[in-house]
């Protein structure tokens, strides 16, 4: 596949400078106590008004499991590989990177976690440390493809909604080369999982151009798949799509609101997740929620 295939469309925009056709009016003054919007954030809502309000509305953050730690310090193993280069334009040494992943990642990540003591683990702590500098050690060799620009880049996106929308995207590139997501999955992966498009969808409104998710494996000996490797991976841009996620954005917002108003903080909302046959099982409020009362 050509690169040029893969580059930023004319006419687009530095990163929180929405194209013109995406604002819209000020919108009127609202009760919800909500700041800001999030890809992850628009998805809970959709799936499940209940479990977001136990989330943004009542502020009870998930327990701090394994598969979260893991898919934390593989990440930051991999973007101080990243930044390295943005800075120096040379491939970093993979001995820098695992070196900074078991000094600062790991014990920083743990810390944050509560601790040892304070993660859900499904195995030994020390088999996820090596685990984790397996992932780092595999992506390694795909950075001398890359020309990152920013890591980690924060976007505040102002589309004349109630809220803006902010997020970070993993890695913007220069020449107009895709923006990159990095993913950590149980098995290899060709195409998009449903919640990888919206998230994507949702950071192409302050980045136009296509978004191509990395993905590293958590097997025995990690592989890593990216576009480059399979077409189904990046997700192009299309003005149409914009528009659409935009408007999407502002339903989800409604919504919200009109949630807020009928049921307020303390009454449950709609509980959908349950329409989903893989939503519940991962819901940290499962066993408070009425449709799993028995």
């Amino acid at each position: 596949m050509r690169i040029e295939e893969f580059t930023k469309p004319a006419g687009a925009v530095a990163v929180g400078e929405p194209p013109s056709e995406l604002t819209a009016p000020a919108a009127p003054a609202w009760d919800l106590p909500l700041y800001h919007f999030s890809a992850s954030s628009l998805q809970m809502l959709e799936i499940c008004p209940e479990q977001w309000r136990q989330r943004y509305i009542l502020g009870r953050k998930e327990p701090p499991a394994q598969a979260l730690l893991l898919g934390r310090v593989t990440h930051g193993g991999i973007e101080f590989g990243l930044d390295l280069k943005a800075l120096t334009g040379d491939d970093p040494h993979l001995g820098e990177m695992l070196d900074h992943y078991h000094d600062q990642v790991w014990p920083s990540a743990v810390d944050e976690y509560g601790g040892k003591d304070g993660v859900i683990w499904d195995d030994d702590p020390e088999a996820v440390r090596k685990q984790g500098a397996g992932m780092v050690s595999a992506y390694h060799p795909t950075i001398s493809r890359l020309e990152p620009e920013a890591v980690e880049q924060e976007f505040t996106l102002d589309l004349g909604l109630q809220v803006p929308v902010i997020g970070f995207i993993d890695l913007i590139q220069r020449h107009g080369r895709p923006a990159i997501d990095l993913k950590t999955t149980s098995k290899r992966q060709s195409s998009l999982k449903p919640d990888w498009r919206v998230q994507a969808r949702v950071y192409q409104l302050a980045h136009p151009g296509p978004v191509d998710f990395h993905v590293i494996t958590k097997a025995k000996y990690p592989a890593v798949v990216t576009g480059l490797d399979e077409e189904g991976l990046i997700e192009r841009y299309h003005e149409g799509h914009a528009l659409q996620m935009r408007r999407r954005i502002g339903q989800a917002l409604s919504a919200a609101e009109h949630f807020w108003k009928t049921y307020g903080p303390g009454e449950t909302w709609p509980t959908r997740g349950i329409h989903h046959d893989w939503r519940c099982k991962w819901c940290a409020w499962q066993s408070i929620c009425p449709e799993w009362a028995e």
